[in-house]
């Protein structure tokens, strides 16, 4: 079924996007043994005066990516851009916000459309890496390729061998639980109140609803 093809996407999609961190910064020099209570310690040969500053954050200089990583996450957003159409749920897990109150597309012929989607990404993806100098980004190029193009295939066949089906309350529970996580910044977690409407019917595209059509008309 589609949704599974879109699952089997998810991680090669964070593979794609995994930020390459800088390594980390060098500890901070000892205070000298010579400075007086309560006086700083110079800044260490080569040491910049603004990380020797008060309030300075390594972190925050390791949040700065390189420009080739910057690129590549932008490349990605391509292929994202398609999982939050056809599953919004997987792509609110792995952080596109803007899918946190869809739910994922259940109605006739999605099959075809998604497979669409994949072709339209796939040319596009093709023409960048045609055009991309940098082996890296190239590279990640590649990856986004390939994972586009078994999803289609992937798509095809369990469109011609697999009986239809539709976990609809795993569906539920995961776009629910997904929101409601912890780690999830509380604007983010009030969505769930309105995927939760849009599965129950009290908002447009019921996903129950659909997933029962769904099934019926493949019994």
């Amino acid at each position: 079924m589609t949704l599974r093809s879109l699952r089997a996407l998810a991680p090669l999609l964070v593979a794609a996007c995994t930020v390459r961190a800088p390594p980390p910064a060098a500890p901070a020099p000892l205070p000298s043994p010579s400075a007086a209570p309560g006086q700083s310690a110079a800044a260490a040969p080569g040491q910049s005066a603004a990380a020797a500053a008060p309030g300075q954050s390594a972190a925050a200089a390791a949040r700065r990516l390189p420009a080739w990583v910057e690129r590549s996450n932008e490349h990605a957003k391509i292929l994202l851009d398609v999982l939050a159409r056809f599953s919004p749920e997987r792509a609110s897990a792995l952080g596109v916000e803007r899918a946190d109150q869809e739910v994922s597309d259940l109605s006739p012929g999605v099959e075809a459309r998604l497979r669409a989607a994949y072709r339209e990404a796939i040319a596009e993806l093709e023409k960048r890496r045609a055009a991309e100098k940098d082996p890296a980004v190239a590279e990640d190029l590649q990856i986004l390729l390939d994972a586009a193009d078994r999803a289609v295939r992937g798509s095809e066949l369990e469109e011609r061998t697999r009986v239809t089906y539709v976990h609809a309350t795993g569906l539920v529970f995961e776009g629910i639980s997904t929101l409601l996580d912890d780690r999830i910044p509380p604007p983010r977690r009030a969505t769930a109140l309105a995927r939760l409407r849009r599965y129950a019917g009290l908002l447009p595209r019921p996903l129950i609803d659909a997933a029962a059509h769904r099934i019926e008309r493949a019994a």
